[in-house]
């Protein structure tokens, strides 16, 4: 396993950059590419899997061809696919870093469809299986519910969170007791703020201490 932040787990060994490497992006992608190096030498996998075509796919994708290891592709989105914005750059050479692979895994119909219009055969893409459980995220009946929708995580353009305060507008129409609650940080909280002020007292925003993935 080779990420930017470590990870432990029964019978998994995590490469992730130091902290003295890692306060800077340039650095921790350096470390990470030295490390999937080493991993292919001294250990040659049987196969490789990204998840994420740029930049984790477009890796996977050279040093596969590199040293002829086969890879398998997990799209996690329109954002992954360089579909979120009309004008995103990457969408050839992630496409390109797709066709090259030996099988992709996609979330949805959606993106298959999208793919195999491109030329990728049917047989080579699958979608896994959610194994997300959703019985243990029911809301407790004992506790009085005080936001209809709650978003966790980055404010970055990909997420098209002004999109759901755009839909927010049309919800408060006919639902005009509805609350959303939005908690993250990111590059879009200042337009997000800007956007909701028009809402009124029907948004909170909420910006916690930074969390590691782990």
């Amino acid at each position: 396993l080779i990420r930017r932040q470590v990870y432990h787990g029964d019978k998994i060994r995590c490469f992730a950059p130091p902290p003295w490497l890692a306060w800077t992006r340039a650095l921790g992608e350096l470390f990470r590419l030295s490390a999937l190096i080493y991993v292919l030498i001294r250990h040659r996998p049987q196969w490789i899997i990204a998840f994420g075509t740029i930049p984790h796919g477009l890796y996977a994708w050279t040093f596969g061809k590199l040293f002829r290891i086969p890879v398998i592709q997990q799209v996690m989105g329109k954002n992954d696919l360089r579909l979120t914005f009309s004008n995103q750059s990457g969408r050839k050479l992630a496409l390109r870093a797709l066709k090259g692979s030996r099988y992709i895994g996609v979330r949805g119909q959606a993106s298959l469809d999208y793919l195999v219009g491109k030329g990728i055969p049917k047989e080579r893409l699958f979608a896994p299986q959610n194994l997300h459980d959703f019985a243990l995220f029911q809301p407790d009946p004992r506790i009085r519910k005080r936001f209809d929708l709650i978003y966790v995580g980055l404010l970055k353009p990909y997420k098209r969170l002004d999109l759901v305060l755009d839909a927010l507008k049309q919800v408060i129409h006919d639902h005009p007791n509805a609350n959303v609650l939005i908690v993250g940080e990111g590059p879009m909280r200042k337009a997000l703020e800007k956007q909701a002020q028009r809402l009124g007292p029907y948004l909170f925003l909420h910006s916690p201490k930074p969390i590691g993935h782990s």
